[in-house]
């Protein structure tokens, strides 16, 4: 998602779009404040999202198995999740995101 402010052209007014709808129309601080807010807000969003739909795995790499977001741990012979054909995690359900790996 594209969030912008920008001097709208022919006034002395700044306008604040996402993805090219304008939301916003004032000085510049105030556009650029609020784009900033939605910028904030938007990670924000995106964290809670990603909480409920994803489950990271973390491949230990002293041991090589993958820890779960969800609390489990699975163990391959070779390869990563991804490279298996797997897409979702087997104990929860929710769709699998390999994380980095921890040391």
């Amino acid at each position: 998602m594209k969030i912008t402010a920008q001097k709208k052209e022919g006034t002395g007014l700044y306008t604040v779009t996402v993805d090219g709808v304008e939301v916003g129309l004032g000085d510049e601080k105030e556009c650029t404040a609020l784009a900033e807010e939605l910028r904030e807000n938007l990670d924000k969003v995106n964290l809670i999202y990603d909480s409920f739909v994803l489950c990271d795995w973390t491949e230990d790499v002293d041991s090589g198995a993958w820890e779960t977001a969800c609390g489990n741990i699975f163990e391959l012979t070779e390869g990563t999740p991804l490279e298996n054909g797997m897409e979702y995690c087997a104990y929860c359900g929710k769709k699998l995101r390999e994380a980095k790996r921890r040391v």
